[in-house]
């Protein structure tokens, strides 16, 4: 069952499939030094899975805590990666995370969602987003570069 809410935004339950690809995007923020918050289709993911979490501070990106490069999704690893944050930056005290998998059509899908309680959105963990690699690709070069020049000054 797909379920597209008054603004556009496709959410997919685990059993569908998607036809229509979402759009992963950023916006750099000067919150704990830099920090980037994730959208998905101009929506920031802590207000689609309805928490107050948001921007992810630069460090978890450099520590693969957050998304990572193609090449370092395929390591083995679980793919679980932080997405949004508490508000105070510390990843411990709240975030949302997802895996982050390659599908057999070469797209890049959010999966399995989980978060603490807080939630206003249950079960927010059936919420799947699929990006083209290109996309995801180039959202993480971008941030990866903003990070490079926010070191830089």
């Amino acid at each position: 069952m797909c379920l597209d809410a008054s603004d556009n935004m496709t959410y997919m339950t685990r059993n569908n499939s998607l036809t229509d690809l979402n759009v992963l995007n950023y916006r750099s923020l000067e919150v704990h030094g830099l920090s980037f918050e994730l959208m998905v289709d101009r929506k920031p993911i802590g207000e689609i899975v309805g928490t107050s979490d948001t921007a992810v501070p630069y460090w978890l990106f450099k520590t693969g805590v957050a998304l990572r490069p193609l090449s370092q999704l395929n390591s083995g690893d679980t793919g679980k990666r932080v997405v949004a944050v508490c508000p105070c930056g510390t990843y411990g005290c709240s975030c949302i995370s997802c895996n982050v998998v390659q599908s057999w059509d070469r797209n890049i899908v959010f999966r399995e969602f989980t978060t603490d309680l807080r939630s206003s959105l249950l079960p927010f963990n059936l919420l799947i987003f699929s990006f083209s690699l290109d996309n995801y690709n180039s959202v993480v070069k971008s941030i990866f570069d903003d990070i490079r020049v926010f070191e830089a000054i």
